[in-house]
């Protein structure tokens, strides 16, 4: 994978890379470099929690950006303790590398979709118990902005109508938007959005104020 991923950015004229090391060297590398966002290569997933730890006593505010297996996304998601950054399978990172890169360095939680499928699959599955607010969380920075923002209103009980009025779109629009957003949050609708919204502790838009009629 790490080959993969130095020649995907090689070819992208928007990143650069700065150094390459080993697990041991990433808190000299940090502080030397300053790097944006550290991309994290591991088939292992002791190595991803080692990084996190080094990250938080190096550089607090970089991005770390994990590439992984499927085996370790469970592993991956518990030993993130950065808030920007993102998980990539490695079978993503033609598609979906450079996109990450790119929104983990302006702050944004990155995951490609097999992630975020993953992440929907267990958060029902058997014996899985209740969805940790972590997890709600991810699944929540996974959405792009403009979902976020309406599935906010949305969970405000705004009506698709109301929130097209308000966001001078569509009400087609509207519905694309909530159906990408309930795919990657692995929800069929309004009420499961909403329990994930909770969960996440995410912001929710004001509650309307209903004057004339309806």
């Amino acid at each position: 994978m790490r080959y993969g991923v130095l020649a995907v950015c090689a070819a992208d004229p928007q990143i650069k890379v700065v150094s390459v090391g080993v697990v041991s060297a990433v808190s000299d590398l940090l502080w030397e470099f300053r790097p944006d966002v550290l991309i994290c290569v591991s088939s292992e997933g002791g190595e991803i929690g080692r990084v996190a730890d080094s990250v938080a006593r190096a550089v607090g505010d970089c991005a770390v950006l994990v590439v992984t297996n499927e085996t370790n996304f469970k592993t991956s998601l518990s030993s993130f303790h950065c808030p920007a950054g993102g998980i990539l399978s490695g079978r993503s990172l033609d598609k979906h590398l450079g996109w990450a890169v790119r929104a983990s360095a302006a702050g944004s939680f990155a995951a490609s979709p097999d992630v975020l499928a993953w992440m929907a699959e267990n958060r029902s599955g058997a014996g899985a118990g209740r969805p940790s607010e972590r997890q709600s969380r991810l699944l929540v920075d996974g959405l792009t902005p403009r979902e976020r923002e309406i599935v906010a209103l949305v969970v405000g009980e705004f009506s698709n109508g109301e929130i097209a009025r308000k966001l001078h779109v569509t009400s087609a629009t509207v519905k694309g938007h909530l159906h990408s957003a309930y795919a990657k949050l692995g929800v069929r609708g309004r009420v499961g959005a909403a329990r994930v919204w909770w969960e996440a502790d995410a912001p929710v838009a004001p509650a309307r104020v209903m004057t004339g009629t309806p």
